[in-house]
């Protein structure tokens, strides 16, 4: 294994090459369980200091944007080499956004905005969202809400909560505070076509729960229980996909994205 991270420790060049080793060859068996053909080329652009999109040609957009909220750990349920992998990069851009302030984007985006409802907005300032063809969202975690606050607010065409939290329980019930349920349900009143889906895993109860209560809150939305057969699959759904090879097939059905 890799040397751990230790305050007031420093590395020989030695232990760091072993360490690089280690990262090149666990992501390497993690395209391999996702079974592509090739490797999907992606250029990184920082737009943000939580905001990055990774584009093969940013200069000529794809037919797909696909704006990805992570959780709490900055990730989307796997690194984000490997998530990436699982989208066709000759079609698909990625907007990476992560939850730089680790409180579920409840205050927005610092520096960018200090409200969870305006961060879709405030991302089409940093974005042209027009030249797309199919513009869709993915939040994980505590992630999810924010996806798709984020989705309806902007009218897009699909987002998907993996994970998600429940809108009536912990992080968003404060006192002095109007109802977030209350809010989701306007904002889903304002954007009636945007599919919702819900996922949660299998083996998950809290999350089961989690995606009733928010089912509750927008109207038409899909709850999607996801299993797969000899494997247990509790919050990190994608990535229990990811290795058995069917998140590719899983994200292009679930969001409908163009080929």
């Amino acid at each position: 294994k890799p040397p751990k991270l230790r305050p007031g420790v420093r590395f020989t060049q030695a232990q760091l090459q072993e360490a690089g080793r280690f990262w090149i060859d666990q992501h390497r068996a993690m395209l391999t369980e996702i079974g592509k053909p090739r490797i999907e080329l992606y250029r990184r652009y920082e737009l943000h200091d939580a905001v990055v999109l990774f584009s093969a040609d940013r200069k000529s957009p794809r037919r797909n944007l696909v704006v990805s909220l992570t959780g709490a750990n900055q990730r989307l349920m796997m690194p984000i080499a490997g998530y990436l992998q699982n989208f066709d990069g000759k079609t698909t851009d990625i907007l990476y956004v992560r939850d730089s302030s680790r409180q579920g984007f409840r205050g927005g985006i610092p520096n960018l905005t200090d409200d969870m409802a305006e961060i879709g907005p405030a991302l089409t300032k940093l974005v042209d969202f027009g030249p797309y063809e199919r513009k869709v969202s993915v939040g994980v975690s505590a992630g999810g809400i924010p996806g798709l606050v984020l989705a309806l607010r902007l009218g897009l065409a699909a987002t998907l909560v993996c994970g998600g939290s429940s809108p009536v329980r912990g992080q968003f019930e404060e006192s002095g505070q109007r109802k977030l349920g209350d809010r989701l349900r306007e904002w889903r009143d304002a954007s009636p076509e945007t599919r919702v889906v819900l996922g949660y895993g299998a083996q998950d109860e809290k999350d089961e729960t989690s995606a009733a209560e928010l089912a509750e809150c927008v109207p038409g939305a899909e709850v999607d229980r996801v299993a797969l057969e000899g494997v247990e699959v509790k919050h990190n759904l994608l990535y229990k996909l990811s290795a058995a090879g069917l998140l590719p097939a899983y994200l292009n059905e679930k969001l409908g994205l163009a080929g």
